[in-house]
């Protein structure tokens, strides 16, 4: 008889524990997006802007299990198989919000670095092109 009100009592009180984890923790809500490396087209080919295992190298070492932050961090970031342009970004956020701004802070760099490649690429496509009608 013991046996059986010993297995009531610990299992209630594991029941009592699960209702106030539940209750009182933090719900924590993930964010996924795809990422493709921006590139030009020049002629017929596609020229990528950087390499996807370089930016997935680069933004694992500043993000990846940051805790900068205690409202949102990255959890991941990783290649996609078979396509070399993409690449993932997990994060988890107190709201939704904060999740994908975690992901938005993560591209920021990114965004930013594919700016001043493409701007300098315009450049010299200018200067080549006023090249030519001056000759």
């Amino acid at each position: 008889m013991g046996g059986g009100r010993t297995v009531f009592i610990t299992t209630f009180c594991f029941l009592v524990l699960a209702i106030l984890y539940t209750t009182f923790a933090t719900k924590w809500y993930k964010a996924e997006a795809l990422i493709k490396i921006g590139y030009y087209k020049n002629h017929q080919n596609e020229i990528m802007l950087t390499k996807t295992p370089e930016v997935v190298k680069e933004l694992s070492y500043i993000y990846a299990k940051s805790t900068l932050n205690k409202d949102y961090y990255i959890q991941n970031i990783s290649e996609i198989k078979n396509q070399p342009k993409y690449f993932k970004i997990t994060s988890y956020g107190k709201d939704n919000a904060l999740a994908k701004e975690a992901i938005e802070i993560a591209i920021k760099d990114l965004i930013k670095s594919h700016k001043n490649i493409l701007d300098q690429y315009l450049n010299l496509q200018k200067k080549l092109f006023l090249t030519l009608i001056l000759k």
